[in-house]
């Protein structure tokens, strides 16, 4: 059971261990520039202490046998310096086991930790990674799988996001990333590879829209075919494709056979006109509509529901029309029917035994048009306990749960991107989220968590960054949390409460408060505090709602800005008070209906419409242009308006209430019939 100390990789080269030894322990290892050296354990365990991996170095770590690489505590550090004038070297960890007891792996240095392995080498969930100063750079379509999880403590997450599409119900992909010889591999499968048949081929130098593409010659009877076809269902299914320049020629181009003389994504002529044959019937889209544009690269999605078929073109939003009835049986030849091709390029070919929804379709689309599909990071639970950095390149990937452990830690998000929801640990009390990308949670059962936090231990939510975090599940235990919105947006939409009873401060950035429907009325029933900032009804998308705040605001300090767009509106039936006022753009619908009191700094009206039913107690009202309606008025004088400071109407409106208090003000009425009751 020999202990060993320093193990240093001078040259390329793997130390491995064998025999009925229980064990063996390198108390530190050291791989110089550009070497690749580890350990690989043999029917034993071994025991490696901090590795610290020089410039373009890689440590190797892992298994040849019944062995396992273990530690209590791994250190990989990537050292500094400068690298043809760029600072960071970079260390890359490969084919590292757990060893299926808890461990600890810890990032450090100050420059970049690579893990590279294959998904499930990391196992038993029993691996936390700990990242406490550097960068850890992981990629893949699912890294870090098997994980128990990933802490920011001080260092930085990079993620090159490089997935696949998703592939449930999938019967067939063809990326045309995978070929041998004139083998098209399915992606999504052992069944269905296809055969270039005729000589199609391959491009080179990422010639399509995600890595190659199956190029066909305009005029040629090149196509794939798949021996005994893709099976289609006599219910639903999806086919789906991108593809580059349609072929310019007058007959029908085919982009898919079934069986026989069917066809599915048959264009007639030269107008791009979409159908297809069943039988001996064909069935296009409205004729009169040039559906499919013949230049540059496109993406067709056509949707069996049954009965009928949908064609999309370029996302959801893209629906070209419906077709009369559907092919059945299977996809059996694609790209071509005899000598009508369908376009030159087609890549991402896609057939799913069931009906894609619009969602599932635009992202599709989306990836298409990003160059990569979104990674599902879903499994990897997150944890913040410092200030840390995660960035992120290719499509945006779904993230795990975000917890922060520690108070004062720090989180930058630089690119966009989704988590499955947030909490917060119940000893701490306050953190800080600087989206530089929007950031959602959600999207429909996450939401914004803490522990159950006592108030004498508030907990203060700092949104810093230019950015947008949008929160749209249930916020629970938050009544002793307040969200500070220094910079950017903080969205909340409603079906249910995505910021709980969380208190609301507005301090230079904006609050954005809708509903996930159309023409509903929600209320908001958070206390609101601005010192500054801007506060929206309506969240994007939606219209027609009115948002009711029943608990009023507290105005400290700075002008508030009310907005409301797409058609909402914004009451607030409780209280307002303070120093601070308020100013109405052009275009808001604000209103002061209910119990008042309404005394505060001021209104500066510029647009839109002001409407009270109270009275109004003011250090000045100047309405610019727009309009200023006070309802309700009482004989007693109740709808009184009184001014303290200036009074300035500059704008062609009738304006009448119960009473007109002035004092030491200045006042200007212009183009305004000022009737006091």
């Amino acid at each position: 059971d020999p202990n060993f100390g320093a193990l240093s990789f001078e040259g390329d080269g793997l130390v491995t261990t064998a025999g009925a030894s229980t064990g063996i322990t390198f108390t530190q290892t050291s791989v110089a520039a550009g070497v690749t050296g580890g350990v690989v354990a043999d029917n034993q365990a071994v025991h490696v202490g901090p590795v610290t991996v020089a410039d373009g170095g890689v440590f190797v770590g892992g298994t040849a046998g019944t062995g396992a690489l273990n530690y209590s505590s791994l250190s990989l550090s990537a050292v500094s310096g400068g690298v043809g004038g760029v600072a960071g070297h970079t260390l890359t960890l490969h084919d590292y086991n757990d060893g299926g007891a808890a461990k600890t792996l810890l990032i450090g240095g100050t420059g970049t930790t690579v893990l590279d392995y294959t998904p499930g080498e990391i196992t038993a969930s029993q691996t936390t990674i700990k990242v406490v100063s550097g960068t850890l750079e992981i990629s893949g379509s699912d890294p870090l799988a098997g994980a128990k999880g990933l802490v920011l403590a001080g260092g930085d997450l990079n993620v090159i996001a490089t997935g696949t599409p998703s592939l449930t119900g999938a019967l067939a992909y063809y990326s045309f990333d995978n070929v041998a010889g004139a083998t098209v591999q399915n992606d999504a499968g052992a069944s269905y590879d296809a055969t270039m048949t005729n000589g199609p081929v391959i491009t080179t130098g990422a010639g399509g829209m995600i890595g190659e593409a199956l190029a066909i010659t305009p005029g040629s009877n090149e196509v794939l075919t798949v021996d005994g076809g893709v099976p289609l269902s006599s219910t639903t299914w999806t086919v789906s494709t991108w593809f580059q320049n349609l072929n310019p020629q007058s007959g029908y181009r085919i982009l898919a056979q079934s069986a026989g003389a069917e066809f599915l994504g048959m264009v007639l002529g030269t107008n791009g006109v979409l159908g297809m044959r069943v039988g001996a019937s064909m069935s296009f889209t409205d004729p009169a509509v040039e559906a499919l544009p013949g230049d540059g690269w496109h993406h067709l999605t056509m949707v069996g529901n049954g009965t009928n078929t949908d064609f999309y073109l370029d996302g959801i939003n893209g629906h070209v029309g419906t077709a009369t009835g559907q092919i059945g049986s299977q996809i059996a030849r694609i790209g071509n029917y005899v000598t009508y091709p369908f376009a030159e390029k087609l890549d991402e070919f896609l057939v799913y035994d069931h009906a894609l929804t619009g969602d599932e379709i635009q992202t599709l689309y989306n990836s298409g048009l990003s160059g990569n599909y979104p990674a599902d990071m879903t499994q990897l639970s997150l944890d913040v306990e410092g200030d840390s950095t995660i960035s992120m390149s290719g499509a945006a990937p779904d993230l795990g749960a975000l917890t922060f452990t520690a108070t004062g830690a720090r989180l930058t998000l630089t690119d966009a991107a989704t988590f499955a929801s947030m909490t917060i640990a119940s000893d701490v009390t306050s953190i800080e989220i600087n989206t530089e990308a929007a950031i959602g949670f959600g999207p429909v059962d996450g939401g914004m968590t803490t522990d159950a936090i006592p108030a004498a231990n508030a907990v203060e939510i700092i949104k810093s960054g230019d950015s947008t975090l949008t929160l749209t599940g249930d916020g629970v235990n938050l009544e002793n949390t307040m969200f500070t919105v220094l910079a950017g947006r903080l969205v909340a939409v409603q079906a249910s409460m995505p910021v709980g009873d969380a208190t609301l401060h507005a301090a230079g950035g904006e609050i954005v408060l809708g509903s996930k429907t159309a023409d509903a009325t929600v209320a908001y029933t958070n206390e609101l505090i601005s010192d500054g900032g801007t506060l929206t009804a309506g969240a994007p998308g939606a219209s027609g709602v009115t948002v009711n705040l029943p608990n009023g605001m507290t105005l400290n300090s700075g002008a508030l800005n009310l907005r409301t767009d797409n058609g909402n509106a914004l009451n607030v039936s409780g209280s307002i008070t303070g120093a601070g006022s308020v100013d109405i753009g052009a275009g808001a619908s604000v209103t002061l209906a209910g119990g008042g009191p309404y005394a505060f700094g001021g209104v500066t009206v510029t647009g839109g419409t002001f409407t009270t039913d109270n009275a109004l107690n003011f250090d000045k009202l100047d309405v610019l242009d727009g309009a200023f309606v006070q309802t309700g008025l009482a004989a007693s004088g109740q709808r009184d308006l009184t001014i303290a400071s200036s009074l300035t109407i500059n704008s062609n409106l009738d304006m009448t209430v119960a009473a007109l208090n002035v004092s030491t003000a200045a006042v200007k009425i212009n183009n305004t019939l000022l009737t006091v009751a």
